[in-house]
């Protein structure tokens, strides 16, 4: 069946001179519908260069007359385009009403594109430039995926044929939000707010992030790296528990902006930063998460190699070492290695709101083959769990006082990738409750068991072998090395090979995500956030991060260092935020010279609470690296609690600065109610995309609309999809 609608045409008006096209005339019900809407203003509209033609380059510009009128055009257009969204609505109502819906395929197509007002062009149809031949078609059926796009190889075509084609195959998807004139300079599609059809993550999603990512490796190692510190077990347990509470407080802060405003870390840091000023915090973020890409990759290379281990027995143990001792590395963990990374590159092109399948995956595998190693342990030693030590003398007094509140810190920073990587994932969620006692009560609880877990599971191998292991890989060694039989070996190798690929999903979310999402704001034009991911997982590779986990004390050092630079960021955030009253204009984060352009796009509020928090601490983070400096002992028990420090100084500094020098936009926004303006930013949050201008929602949302201006089913069932 065919149905053909009367396409939306001008009347020619005939005077005695000359003919002219009229304007368009829509529904009465629907010629309201665009009020207010303006041409896209895409850099090729009446821009002040042209190319291609000769005859486009030699246009005049238009003049403020032929650009209204223009604009008048394109929403009469519009609102004469609602009528056929009307006709092929109740198409597909028909459908539905005769069962029929679900093996009937719909295609929609109409004519060529209209250009108005691009090129200097006049309005009208014409085929000048290749976009104006392009013939739109959509397709609704069976088995096919929703909101998808098929090009059929015309752009791999350009691409390989002509400059500008190859230019535009490298260059990612433009933002809606920004506006054309910036649009590469500020976002891409991949930093706009996230649309509805992919708010996907529930409750459930977010405690299976955290109650994964509590049963890790790195969890089990910090946790039993404590004992280094002097530490006995149950005091141990106790810095785990404070250093928890803290985390989960400040992570679910930090993730409720994102998970109201549907927006990721490096966008809504121009809130408190500015627009310019943003770029420096999400680089130092996008540094601390190559260090960490690299860190868990070596991690899990470490869990394959003892999977290889198990299956090729001492052909693979006793490959002969090439690296130097001073390497950190053997050429068996190097091989490993290497496979873990080529391995990981498919992972890197799935969508972010579809990862939290992974984390599902992982909460139901992970924790119970984690709790199996502990019994082994308690079973191998359960006189020493809680009576062996990994010092004979343990600390007293304001050694032990310091040693604690450095274990706190050491606790923070196994959170801090993730506490301020959390905005990220904390955009896809269905409402922002699902983010808040989800995330709390698992990184609590569940942090602290895995602490108590790894902490009694070292002392009683320790206890058992006469050595501390700190890693579940050196644990997994000295069985196999005291227990090689089939049934040990096979029981390892499973271990092994489920904890190497539970440390890869660990690191989608807390690095690698991050990563992208500041490589996307670094270099929007070319970098969305699944490139962004490929360029992370590149370069942690070649970092060597098998230095950092050399012994110890060094992943402590490390783990406490650069906390300290990543805790003033979501400090400063979160302040910002609550001075607001929570109330952030969507638009000006895309937008040069509006709310947060500050002082030339950069807060210097921002910049002051930032420097006065972390300059302190710069002396007794050397001292950790290098104890031969001669400094005061107070600058060491200051860097002891640096993040503390950090955290509460850069807001208390931002707090006085933002009263003492009011903006006004942060004024304004303290006289709404609590996140008022996302309130009456739902209808711009909650549009699922834009082509041409032209909104492609979801049903649940256009549900809410205004039955007088139609229900918007049509836009959910049939989008329209320019290729």
């Amino acid at each position: 069946m065919g149905v053909i609608p009367i396409a939306p045409h001008s009347e020619l008006i005939v005077k005695d001179v000359e003919s002219l096209f009229s304007l368009l005339v829509p529904a009465d019900r629907y010629k309201d519908l665009y009020h207010g809407i303006k041409v896209p203003r895409t850099p090729n509209s009446n821009s002040e260069r042209t190319s291609g033609v000769s005859y486009a380059k030699a246009l005049p510009r238009q003049d403020h007359r032929v650009i209204a009128y223009n604009d008048e055009f394109y929403r009469r257009r519009l609102a004469s385009l609602a009528s056929i969204y009307d006709l092929v609505e109740a198409v597909v109502d028909k459908l539905e009403a005769m069962n029929a819906l679900d093996n009937t395929f719909v295609f929609y197509t109409a004519e060529n594109d209209v250009q108005i007002g691009q090129h200097r062009l006049s309005l009208g149809r014409c085929s000048t430039y290749e976009k104006h031949i392009n013939v739109p078609m959509s397709i609704l059926g069976p088995g096919l995926p929703k909101a998808y796009t098929v090009e059929f190889g015309r752009r791999a075509k350009l691409a390989l044929t002509t400059r500008d084609g190859f230019k535009n195959a490298i260059e990612v998807k433009t933002s809606d939000f920004a506006p054309s004139s910036y649009g590469f300079i500020w976002s891409n599609a991949h930093m706009d707010p996230t649309p509805p059809s992919e708010r996907t993550w529930t409750w459930f999603h977010y405690f299976a992030v955290w109650y994964s990512f509590n049963f890790s490796s790195g969890a089990w190692a910090t946790a039993s790296s404590l004992l280094s510190l002097k530490l006995v077990w149950w005091q141990a347990i106790l810095a785990c528990l404070v250093g928890a509470t803290i985390s989960a407080a400040v992570t679910c802060l930090n993730s409720r902006q994102s998970s109201v405003y549907h927006i990721g870390f490096p966008t809504l840091q121009r809130v408190s930063f500015g627009l310019y000023g943003s770029l420096f915090p999400v680089f130092t973020r996008a540094v601390v998460a190559i260090l960490w890409i690299g860190v868990t990759v070596y991690q899990s290379s470490l869990f394959l190699d003892i999977a290889f281990r198990c299956v090729f027995g001492n052909t693979w143990y006793n490959m002969p070492n090439t690296f130097p001792v001073g390497a950190s590395i053997t050429t068996r963990n190097f091989i490993s290695c290497f496979i873990i990374w080529i391995g990981s590159y498919p992972a890197m092109f799935l969508k972010v709101h579809k990862m939290r399948h992974l984390w599902t995956l992982k909460a139901v595998v992970v924790p119970p083959v984690t709790i199996g190693l502990f019994i082994y342990c308690m079973v191998a030693g359960s006189k020493g769990a809680t009576s062996y030590a990994s010092t004979p003398k343990p600390v007293h007094g304001s050694q032990l006082g310091w040693a604690f509140v450095y274990g706190i810190q050491a606790i923070i920073g196994s959170f801090s990738p993730l506490m301020a990587s959390n905005p990220d994932i904390a955009r896809y969620a269905r409402n922002p409750e699902a983010t808040l006692w989800s995330q709390f009560f698992t990184i609590i609880f569940w942090k602290t068991i895995i602490c108590m877990l790894g902490i009694l599971g070292t002392n009683a191998i320790a206890y058992r072998y006469g050595k501390t292991y700190w890693n579940m890989w050196d644990i997994c060694g000295v069985i196999l090395d005291n227990h090689w039989n089939g049934g040990v070996r096979f029981a390892i190798f499973l271990f092994s090979i489920i904890m190497a690929t539970s440390e890869q999903i660990k690191n989608l979310s807390a690095n690698l995500i991050s990563f992208g999402a500041d490589s996307a704001c670094l270099m929007p034009k070319y970098l969305n956030i699944n490139r962004g991911m490929v360029l992370g997982l590149t370069i942690g590779f070649v970092i060597q991060p098998w230095h950092i986990l050399a012994t110890a004390k060094s992943f402590l050092t490390f783990l406490t260092g650069y906390s300290i630079f990543l805790g003033a960021i979501p400090a400063i955030a979160v302040t910002d935020y609550v001075l607001r009253k929570g109330n952030v204009d969507v638009l000006s984060m895309y937008t040069a010279h509006t709310d947060y352009w500050y002082n030339c796009g950069i807060n210097w509020r921002a910049y002051a609470g930032y420097i006065m928090a972390i300059w302190p601490l710069c002396p007794g983070l050397a001292y950790q690296f290098n104890g031969t400096y001669n400094i005061a002992q107070g600058w060491v028990h200051l860097y002891q609690i640096g993040w503390l420090f950090a955290v509460f100084m850069s807001a208390f500094v931002y707090i006085v600065l933002s009263y003492l020098f009011k903006d006004p936009a942060m004024f304004q926004a303290q006289k709404g109610k609590w996140e008022s303006y996302a309130a009456n930013q739902k209808e711009l949050l909650d549009r699922e995309s834009q082509l041409e201008g032209i909104s492609v929602e979801t049903e649940s949302q256009t549900s809410q609309q205004d039955p007088e201006k139609g229900s918007g089913k049509t836009a959910d069932t049939v989008t329209v999809a320019w290729s």
